[in-house]
């Protein structure tokens, strides 16, 4: 996914779900392929890394693992990409789970106003949607970076007298 197509992707997939918690699995999905995309950097063969069978927790662990130069923001991406895999851990797992309540409204703001400002007059779904767009753009600005890193010092690498 490019960062110019961000938003477009994240409303094609979101927009249409009648209920919150469409928007939450899907949103979640959304996440995890771009986690899966940013451990791709390091781990070139996708079957590999299927086959690891890491969990959405682990993928997190990993990817901060692998990562040499973490960006200021970085454990709040963290802390925000755990509250919303709890929050679907919480959905897939309780039967009785309202979805509606304080922690989802809690998780939009903590990644919404860090990037665009949560929109007091909009719907919940829209601000949920928001959210999920504003943590997909940074994760994919924040694997371009990387990517461009990865590549530089690789060309460095193989610049160098031996």
């Amino acid at each position: 996914m490019k960062e110019n197509q961000v938003f477009g992707y994240v409303d094609k997939h979101l927009d249409d779900a009648y209920d919150i918690e469409t928007i939450l699995i899907k949103g979640h999905l959304i996440i995890e392929q771009a986690l899966n995309e940013w451990l791709g950097l390091y781990i070139n063969n996708e079957k590999r890394l299927r086959g690891l069978g890491l969990t959405f927790s682990r993928k997190i662990d990993l990817a901060v693992a692998l990562h040499r130069n973490p960006p200021k923001r970085m454990d709040s991406l963290v802390q925000q990409l755990r509250e919303i895999n709890r929050l679907r851990n919480k959905l897939a797992h309780k039967l009785d789970f309202d979805v509606h309540k304080d922690e989802l409204v809690t998780w939009c703001k903590s990644v919404s106003e860090i990037e665009y400002g949560m929109n007091k007059e909009a719907t919940l779904k829209r601000n949920v949607i928001v959210a999920f767009s504003a943590l997909t753009a940074f994760l994919v600005g924040l694997i371009a970076t990387l990517r461009q890193n990865l590549f530089i010092e690789t060309r460095e690498a193989s610049s160098r007298p031996r």
